[in-house]
């Protein structure tokens, strides 16, 4: 999912609002949730419903902190494409 329009706004005022440090913490807790829901899915405990929550919680954070370092979207995504090749090339995916 990719964080656009009136929700990166959104973003960019919480962290003017808060501050990096603040929103970094929060981060680290939102990334915890999500480990800790997908080790739920993986015992058979887990709810796709609470999954999909973590999962938006932990893009909102991670949107917060690709304004924090300041990168643009095309940064982030050639950085994002660069690690995803080099994924497919590990596992011998050729077409891609």
């Amino acid at each position: 999912m990719r964080v656009t329009g009136r929700t990166t706004k959104m973003c960019e005022k919480a962290v003017e609002k808060w501050g990096v440090d603040a929103q970094l913490v929060i981060l680290i807790e939102e990334c915890s949730e999500l480990t800790k829901e997908a080790t739920k899915m993986l015992r058979g405990h887990g709810r796709r419903e609470n999954m999909i929550e973590e999962l938006a919680d932990v893009t909102v954070m991670c949107e917060q902190l690709r304004i924090m370092l300041g990168l643009s979207d095309d940064q982030l995504e050639d950085m994002a494409k660069a690690k995803m090749i080099r994924t497919m090339e590990r596992g011998g995916i050729k077409s891609y």
